[in-house]
């Protein structure tokens, strides 16, 4: 059987294909017997070869004189191929590939290009067939047959059949199941013509099977994945595609699989990207997930605190979960927890790191056990220590109760693969989480909130900002009101200064503001930029005076600004949080700053110069599918984007928990994106894998407003800002940032009321 794996027509890889609009003259599984190498149980016998082959010409001439000579007579092709296979003896496909293009191109026939296809049925035992394809063309000048630019000789080898531990279930991990893998190896562009020891396909047979059979993969996805790697990596090839196909997956289905191609460069790329997931020391080989959980005190001290000794104790903490707030469990009358789970690299045994984790809870942060499951500063569970299954007195591993609380397995899925098998059970934890009852005699709601801790880790209680990032529904919508220091801003210029800052505060906090967000410089288009100095000359004593106002010294501020000194030293000064416009693109120093300081920071979605520049699609990043529409485009390119400024803020050393997303209404858009980006939030975040980030959403007065209800001066636009809101609550914000707070409060309540059931 031909390979299903190549194309079954001629295709060209280049618009430059100087032959692309000839007409194409065909010949179909010729099924011919020759000599070539040995056959699938190594002996030296006549073998079945089917060849196909495909050559351009003009048939206009033909077509309209119905006459024959006008074109290739395909019965004469195949007599000449029958007798050039039939009458001599090869050594690999590749040779009679070449053999039958030369013959071709040099019979007269009237070809000057041909796809040549050599399929070899029963060359392996355990594949379909293994197949050459190869393209030539002839020179009518100088008589040389050459490989056309842009193409490259192609091996396949089909239904390749293995039997192998594959899949995510309790019945896939221990029995063994078929899979059938199809492979395409690309030679490298103007490669020798002929036998290349990297392609021998019995060779690649025997390497790729020895590896899957000995594999004991989840996913589909990390089989083909390893398979090209090993292809590449070990043999050599330059580029291929792997398919590979579970045919008893699906009840209903022929069958299931995933298919990729890669090259080599793509996999030493992906390779250095896997690399940053692992431990900077090679020593610390064991992979090992610990729960943490405090509701003494202030947690996020007290959290921190077992980090730093953690890894004082020469433990890597690789990552850390979103922290989440959960009702206490078998003592209900305490306060609420605040819940996480740490992903850690250490080369200690378990009892070992039993050993430190119970000398933090006890020594370092002084825990007393007045009563079982009662209050603690801190809770240290070892919950999972690589795949083992560990049994002792003093420790089970996994955790005999991962799999009947919310606040162990949640976070635990935000630092490990939704499909990780508990090695007991053999179930998914994602799917333990949803088997969870959401109330039980032990627990009032196994629902959790996420939580965004503000201000100094030395406070007596620990401030937070609650966002219930699940529904986004059971949580009242934040009001961020706003307090600019700048003589020039769009809407509010002057209105605030060092002299009523405090007064004014006061005012938005009884209007219902929850938090006051401070900026020292104007961010509408063509706002002059101002320097760090005189930044810190207008912001700094307004956060000092707020914060030493005995009424306002809880009230969440944030500082709005795109500086990193500025930033600093406004969290010394008793900011909170951190708004960055240019989500730390501006200053190179601001992620790593906040990473240091530990505060929250706004990460906007913007571009390049965010007061000037506006939001255009680049050629690359323009889909070629003919259904997608231009709303469409935006938005994927914008999850992209957010998706994008998450993993620069991770990879510059903030935590999950530090941050908080805004889509940069306004920002680099012009008034469409706008609208698009209010209207697909939800789209947004879930195409762009950010459903676990508190979101942020800025309107207010800007000028798409104005423009579209014909209201030039910007304090005109409350009408407008407040539909805005309506729709950014309806599509799950949980912070609006806001001038008019007073009337934007009763939008928020009234819309909370609406899409939330919150009244």
């Amino acid at each position: 059987m031909v390979s299903e794996a190549i194309p079954d027509r001629p295709l060209s890889n280049t618009a430059s294909d100087s032959t692309r609009s000839k007409d194409v003259v065909f010949l179909k599984d010729l099924l011919l017997k020759t000599f070539i190498g040995v056959d699938a149980w190594q002996r030296n016998e006549a073998q079945p070869v089917e060849v196909s082959m495909w050559m351009k010409t003009s048939i206009a001439k033909s077509g309209a004189l119905d006459h024959l000579p006008d074109s290739i007579n395909y019965a004469t092709v195949c007599e000449e191929v029958t007798k050039l296979v039939e009458t001599n003896k090869f050594n690999s496909l590749e040779h009679i590939a070449d053999a039958i293009s030369t013959r071709i191109l040099t019979s007269g026939c009237g070809a000057a290009w041909a796809m040549i296809k050599v399929s070899k049925p029963r060359a392996l035992l355990r594949a379909q067939s293994a197949t050459i394809q190869i393209i030539r063309e002839l020179d009518p000048y100088t008589g040389k047959i050459s490989t056309p630019a842009n193409h490259t000789d192609v091996v396949s080898i089909s239904g390749l059949n293995i039997v192998t531990i594959i899949g995510i279930n309790a019945g896939e991990r221990i029995h063994r199941q078929n899979i059938t893998i199809d492979l395409i190896l690309y030679k490298p562009q103007n490669s020798p013509v002929g036998f290349d020891k990297a392609y021998n396909f019995r060779n690649v047979v025997d390497v790729v099977v020895d590896h899957v059979e000995a594999s004991e993969y989840k996913t589909v996805e990390a089989l083909v994945t390893s398979v090209a790697d090993v292809l590449c990596s070990k043999l050599g090839v330059e580029k291929a595609t792997v398919t590979a196909k579970k045919p008893s997956a699906l009840t209903f289905a022929k069958a299931a699989g995933v298919e990729i191609t890669r090259s080599k460069d793509q996999l030493k790329s992906e390779y250095v990207l896997s690399n940053e997931d692992k431990p900077k020391d090679a020593s610390l080989k064991h992979e090992v997930y610990i729960a943490f959980g405090s509701n003494v005190g202030n947690p996020f001290y007290n959290i921190s605190e077992a980090i730093k000794e953690l890894e004082k104790a020469g433990i890597e903490v690789k990552d850390v979960s979103h922290y989440y707030i959960s009702e206490p469990m078998f003592v209900q009358d305490q306060q609420r927890f605040i819940n996480g789970v740490l992903r850690v690299f250490t080369s200690l045994e378990p009892i070992a790191l039993l050993d430190v984790t119970q000398n933090i809870e006890s020594e370092k942060l002084k825990r007393v056990k007045e009563v079982e499951k009662g209050p603690r500063s801190i809770d240290l569970d070892i919950i999972l220590y690589d795949d083992r299954v560990f049994k002792h007195p003093r420790l089970t591993i996994p955790h005999a109760g991962v799999i009947d609380r919310s606040f162990v397995l949640k976070p635990l899925l935000d630092v490990l693969p939704s499909d990780r098998l508990h090695p007991v059970t053999m179930k998914s934890f994602k799917e333990h989480l949803g088997l969870l009852p959401k109330s039980s005699n032990v627990q009032k709601s196994s629902d959790l909130n996420e939580v965004v801790p503000v201000g100094s880790l030395e406070s007596e209680t620990g401030r937070f900002l609650e966002f219930d990032i699940e529904q986004r529904k059971n949580r009242p919508t934040q009001l961020m009101g706003i307090m600019n220091i700048t003589p020039d801003s769009f809407s509010d210029g002057g209105k605030f200064t060092v002299e009523n800052a405090v007064e004014e505060a006061k005012r938005m906090v009884a209007e219902g503001a929850d938090i006051i967000d401070i900026g020292g410089q104007s961010t509408r288009p063509g706002a002059d930029t101002v320097s760090v100095e005189e930044e810190l000359k207008r912001v700094i004593p307004v956060v000092e005076k707020i914060r030493s106002c005995e009424e306002l010294k809880n009230v969440i501020l944030s500082i709005d600004s795109f500086y990193s000194q500025v930033a600093e030293e406004a969290i010394k000064a008793g900011a909170d949080i951190i708004n960055d416009v240019t989500a730390g693109c501006y200053d190179a120093q601001m992620l790593p700053t906040v990473a240091k300081l530990g505060v929250p920071i706004i990460l906007n979605h913007s571009r390049e110069d965010v007061k000037n520049n506006t939001y255009t699609l680049a050629a690359n990043e323009k889909s070629t599918h003919v259904n997608i529409t231009e709303e469409e485009e935006f938005v994927a390119v914008l999850a992209r984007e957010m998706q994008e400024i998450v993993k620069k803020a991770r990879d510059s050393g903030l935590r999950s928990h530090q941050i908080i997303l805004d889509p940069g209404v306004g920002f680099a858009k012009n008034l469409k994106q706008n609208l698009w980006t209010l209207k697909n939030q939800e789209v947004i975040r879930t195409k762009g894998n950010l459903n676990n980030y508190a979101w942020l959403i800025g309107t207010s007065r800007k000028k798409f407003i104005g423009t579209i209800t014909d209201q030039e001066v910007a304090a005109d636009r409350l009408l407008g800002t407040a539909a805005t809101v309506t729709a950014a609550i309806q599509q799950g914000a949980d912070i609006v940032r806001v001038h008019d707070v007073k009337d934007i409060k009763q939008t928020i309540k009234m819309s909370d009321a609406i899409y939330k059931q919150l009244y």
